[in-house]
């Protein structure tokens, strides 16, 4: 889905957007817990060893 100019996937419970420079993370079902932050590098290097594994 894409809500005000970012990207959103949701999965599991988890929701990510991408902004320019920043890729967020969050509990889509607690919103009102903390928010995880990361650069792109960081989210690839992640989400590359989450598939490998």
């Amino acid at each position: 889905m894409v809500a005000e100019g970012r990207a959103r996937v949701r999965a599991a419970g988890v929701e990510v957007a991408h902004t320019p420079g920043t890729v967020l993370v969050r509990d889509s079902k607690r919103p009102e817990y903390a928010r995880l932050a990361v650069g792109p590098g960081a989210w690839t290097g992640f989400v590359a060893h989450a598939v490998t594994s």
